[in-house]
């Protein structure tokens, strides 16, 4: 008899990532899952050489799939048609029966691609009876969490209706069991961990020190740029330049969505400092990198620019996506000082760039909105044509002190939004602006025609105390979107403040904590409305958020990431957070995922060691977030990445983590029992219907007003969307019954005449 594989496979779609657990009565393995590769058995998982083996168990009385899903598989095992497989089935839990006696072993697919794992315990059977091994490298035990591989299990909890029991995880000789205490063995016990990806992370670097700067990811690979000075920087065979030139050398790398293979990388530079700033990716998988040089040779081909014009200049770069030839590249720049920091790329692979300029013969446009430069360094937006053999348009943006732009970013309709820092009091802003002017350095947004022509809206964001001069920095800008919300458009900006009457509305911290926060502020479109804004940071001397982006679609979300020099961080412990304590060492990376309007955390997590570590970028893609820096640190954590080891003074890193995107700080959002028009808390008398934005353990309690428990009852973990939970009909009169989904309890009157 041959085993059954049960493989899961995440799939992405408008609505995030959605877990699919797929049947196959074959012993091959039918499909992968990114980044999991999990392969579930009857009795074990398998994931990249980490094998879970449950120990003694029965062979299941039987297997049954849960929950079908609306997608279909088909799948080729070998040539001929006996092995075609079509339009298979996908489900989102499995439950295998009677593994111990009396005990069931449930696996539940998550939207985030994460996997649950719980046991049904019935009345009288012995808990202690489950046990499991863990094989594979770097394997770790830290208190109540197992990390081993990729995988990591958590979370050990158990239930018994709304009640949490106490629990141990015990290691004997390398077998794990349970250890439950002062449960009711008369009624049903759930055990219900969590088996997380740890996705991956890596160190890149030689011998010198090494910067990750920026990071954008594809549907099968991550692609980075950072700055290097070290000579035997591992760039690969055929690589477009495998010679450092000098200095601070660009490295642009290309590596696997694991993290466990550079795939390619190559060194991009001239005999004099280079820097990055941002990378991308256009439609025909070119790599484009921006950012500012001082090399006179810089490599230039079909330039709209092709010569070196003054002490620093912008560049933009086109490379294959092979990183083994230079398409296109161009020089950005007059005869001072120029300083690209940012680029986003179009739908029609259009290049959108922004930046500062001392340059009064900057190249704009002759109908660019501002063709003058203002003086002391002034702001530029420039538009490039794909292959950068031509500007498109190009305009300052600047008053009579010093201005710089420090993101941009598209609207919905073409339009370019910039954000940046001013001096000038006389910069323009629109006559309905949100912020007129305080005076001291503020932040500044503005938003314009998609040709630089027009300057629809701007805006000051800053103290609201003109005798205050301290510094409100915009770092970045995003355009969030979210349709099936009825949210039209929203300006997400973020940076850092020593403002401590900053306009905040609505956010989760409305409180300065240090000498200087991190801030993220929602404004409308138009500039002349602040939605939302809020603090971020802890009780050390310079906290600051860099990147703001869009999150998941699955609900309005964003991602927040930072750098951090020192804990007293707001965070909830119970969102999973990989790391929610500070490490100490001077800075530490870290991110936040929060609603929209900024007023709840969905999760939150700190990444850093014992010494320097400084995030420069984050990426979010479905559930998972991708996050650049560099380090100094050499027990960084590392995970399954191409280099475990720092290599020299200090290296650039990659770290990929997943959060799910439940709320369980919105419980009532969670929950939508059958209302009525007079008693909208009335519940049916068998039956409760809740909507699940996520897989968890939901469990029924109910207490009647003399305060006698009727009933306890464990419905273990369910997978997200709708359920009718079937319950024992509860007595007559006024009763409590309280609903638990994950952590998180909810008590309504159940009314019965």
């Amino acid at each position: 008899m041959r085993h059954m594989i049960l493989t899961l496979l995440v799939v992405t779609s408008l609505n995030g990532i959605q877990s699919h657990f797929i049947p196959s009565s074959r012993g091959d393995i039918v499909a992968f899952s990114f980044p999991g590769n999990v392969t579930i058995r009857n009795h074990s998982i398998q994931s990249r050489g980490v094998f879970i083996r449950w120990i003694d168990e029965n062979a299941p009385d039987r297997i049954t799939f849960k929950y079908p899903l609306k997608a279909n598989f088909s799948f080729f095992i070998r040539r001929d048609s006996m092995g075609w497989a079509n339009s298979v089935s996908s489900y989102a839990q499995i439950v295998f029966h009677e593994v111990y006696p009396g005990v069931h072993r449930v696996i539940t697919a998550k939207r985030s691609g994460k996997i649950s794992i719980s046991w049904i315990v019935e009345p009288g059977a012995d808990p202690g009876s489950i046990k499991f091994s863990i094989d594979g490298s770097g394997f770790q035990v830290n208190g109540d969490t197992i990390k081993v591989g990729n995988l990591e299990i958590t979370n050990f909890k158990a239930y018994q209706g709304v009640t949490e029991i106490p629990l141990k995880l015990v290691q004997d000789d390398g077998i794990f069991r349970f250890a439950v205490m002062n449960y009711d063995p008369n009624e049903v016990l759930v055990i219900d961990p969590d088996l997380t990806m740890l996705y991956a992370s890596t160190f890149i670097g030689e011998g010198g020190f090494e910067n990750v700067e920026d990071v954008v990811v594809s549907e099968r690979y991550i692609y980075i740029v950072g700055t290097t000075d070290s000579s035997d920087f591992p760039v690969t065979q055929g690589a477009y330049d495998r010679s450092h030139n000098g200095q601070e050398d660009i490295f642009v790398a290309k590596l696997t969505r694991e993290l466990d293979t550079l795939v390619a990388a190559t060194f991009l530079g001239g005999s004099s400092p280079d820097y990055p700033s941002a990378i991308g990716v256009n439609s025909l998988g070119q790599i484009v990198v921006a950012g500012v040089t001082a090399s006179m040779d810089f490599p230039v081909q079909s330039a709209a620019l092709p010569f070196f014009s003054g002490v620093s200049d912008g560049f933009v770069t086109i490379l294959s996506s092979d990183l083994q030839s230079l398409v296109a590249s161009t020089f950005l720049g007059g005869s001072q000082g120029d300083n690209l920091t940012d680029m986003e790329i179009g739908p029609d692979d259009t290049i959108y760039v922004c930046g500062t300029t001392y340059s009064s013969d900057f190249p704009v446009s002759t109908n660019g909105y501002q063709r003058s430069y203002g003086g002391n360094g002034d702001g530029f937006v420039t538009v490039l044509e794909p292959d950068v053999s031509n500007i498109v348009a190009s305009t300052y943006i600047g008053g009579t002190s010093t201005d710089e732009l420090n993101g941009v970013t598209l609207g919905e309709t073409d339009d370019i939004y910039v954000v940046g820092t001013t001096f000038s009091t006389d910069i323009p802003v629109s006559a309905n602006a949100f912020d007129r002017n305080n005076g001291g350095q503020e932040a500044y947004i503005a938003n314009f025609s998609g040709d630089l022509q027009t300057l629809y809206d701007a805006t000051y964001y800053g103290s609201i105390n003109t005798s205050e001069v301290r510094p409100t920095v915009a770092l970045d800008v995003d355009y969030i979107q979210f349709p099936a919300f009825n949210i039209s458009g929203k300006v997400l900006v973020g940076g850092y403040t020593s403002v401590p009457n900053l306009p905040i509305i609505n956010g989760f911290d409305d409180i300065m904590n240090g000498d200087q926060d991190g801030f993220v502020a929602i404004f409308e479109p138009a500039l002349d409305s602040l939605v939302a804004s809020t603090f971020i940071g802890g009780y050390g001397y310079m906290d600051e958020v860099v990147k703001v982006k869009r999150g998941n679609t699955i609900f309005p979300e964003i991602v927040v990431a930072g750098n951090a020099d020192s804990g007293g961080f707001w965070g909830p412990q119970n969102i999973i957070p990989y790391d929610p304590t500070y490490s100490g060492g001077g800075r530490d990376a870290f991110v936040y995922k929060l609603t929209w309007d900024l007023d709840t955390i969905l999760g939150f997590s700190f990444y850093g060691a014992d010494d320097y570590d400084e995030l420069n970028s984050v990426f979010s893609k479905d559930s998972t977030i991708y996050l650049v820096g560099n380090s100094s640190s050499s027990r960084l954590p590392m995970n399954n990445g191409f280099d475990q080891q720092m290599n020299g003074s200090g290296d650039g890193f990659v770290a990929v983590l997943n959060q799910d995107t439940a709320n369980p700080s919105r419980l009532e959002e969670r929950i939508k029992p059958p209302v009525s028009a007079i008693a909208p808390h009335w519940i049916y008398p068998d039956k409760i219907v809740l909507e699940i934005p996520s897989a968890d353990y939901v469990g029924v309690t109910v207490i009647g007003v003399d305060g006698r428990k009727y009933l306890e009852k464990s419905f273990g973990v369910l997978p997200e969307g709708p359920h009718t939970l079937t319950i024992p009909e509860i007595k007559s009169g006024l009763n409590l019954m309280i609903i638990r989904i994950g952590d998180e309890s909810f008590t309504l009157k159940a009314v019965k005449f």
